[in-house]
């Protein structure tokens, strides 16, 4: 009997240390669990920490990206508007300065323009006697009178040059011009081997404006007025007619000897022009081997012949050594 209830001690102790290890795996497990589970939250938590980060760190990123682009377009838009405004503020300033000038310009040189430099012409009327040396084949006779009624033009350039011109022959020189006990001067230099062309010292004024027209009043010492017009000279210059070509004279001429270079063109023109400024434009034509017929305009129409030889190799135009140039 006592033997009995020792093994139902036994027993009961088994089953008691059974149930406390139940009780342990129970409570290993509850605690795993809750273990897992609380690192779960954690773990979801931080994630849901990082992300909200991210989302912070991206929706500061986005609102740094979008201020910059509002920045951007601001300066885009503001900054063109700035300059235009100071453009529209200096344009009509510049525009009112230009005009200011560009009137005060037009009304000089419409009202007040006392310049000789330009050109200006008078009518020049008489008879011109020209005689020549004609070849004995010609039937021309050896003088000829024209009446005349030319243009002469006086050029005067920025530079001091002054030309005399009339109808197709030029004589070039130079001028000057200064004052006097408030009298304007002018001092004119043309000259044409030792012959004065245009030369001396002589008062001068301007009058009249371009709507009355303007001329160019020029006083010598005896009383005489020179009064001249804003103007071009005429060249009534033409081809010959039957003009008959030489080939062989075509291009341009030297003659050291006389300071003289010729340039003749196929077309049937000639134009000499001298060392000592005297340049003078012909029409031409071959009238017979070595001989030319030129003809100018000075005073009135003028003729007169040329001659030219091709011999050894060389040539001469009247009677003197050329070399060609061009």
């Amino acid at each position: 009997m006592a033997k009995k209830k020792k093994n139902n001690s036994d027993q009961t102790a088994d089953e008691k240390l059974n149930t406390e290890k139940t009780q342990e795996t129970d409570v290993e497990e509850i605690f795993s669990e809750t273990t897992e589970e609380t690192m779960n939250e954690h773990s979801s938590k931080e994630k849901e920490e990082t992300d909200d980060n991210e989302n912070e760190e991206n929706d500061l990123k986005t609102s740094d990206e979008e201020l910059e682009s509002e920045l951007k377009s601001s300066e885009k838009t503001i900054l063109p508007r700035k300059r235009k405004i100071v453009k529209n503020i200096r344009l009509p300033f510049v525009i009112f300065i230009f005009a200011a000038a560009l009137l005060t310009v037009v009304i000089w040189k419409c009202f007040f323009n006392q310049s000789v430099i330009g050109s200006w012409y008078y009518i020049a009327e008489g008879e011109h006697i020209e005689t020549y040396d004609a070849p004995e084949s010609s039937d021309e006779p050896e003088s000829v009178s024209t009446s005349y009624s030319q243009r002469v033009c006086y050029t005067f350039g920025e530079d001091g040059s002054c030309k005399v011109t009339l109808g197709t022959t030029t004589v070039e020189g130079s001028y000057s011009i200064y004052s006097i006990q408030g009298g304007n001067i002018i001092a004119p230099m043309v000259v044409y081997q030792y012959t004065p062309v245009f030369y001396g010292t002589f008062d001068y004024e301007v009058t009249g404006n371009i709507f009355t027209g303007r001329k160019l009043l020029i006083h010598d010492d005896y009383g005489e007025t020179l009064e001249l017009e804003p103007g071009e000279g005429e060249n009534p210059l033409s081809q010959m007619e039957n003009f008959i070509a030489e080939e062989q004279l075509v291009g341009t001429w030297r003659d050291e000897e006389y300071g003289l270079t010729y340039t003749f063109t196929e077309d049937g023109f000639l134009t000499s022009k001298s060392d000592d400024g005297l340049t003078v434009e012909y029409a031409y034509t071959k009238f017979d081997d070595g001989y030319l017929i030129v003809k100018c305009y000075g005073n009135g129409e003028q003729a007169d012949y040329y001659t030219y030889e091709f011999t050894d190799n060389k040539t001469y135009i009247n009677g003197s050594l050329v070399e060609k140039v061009n």
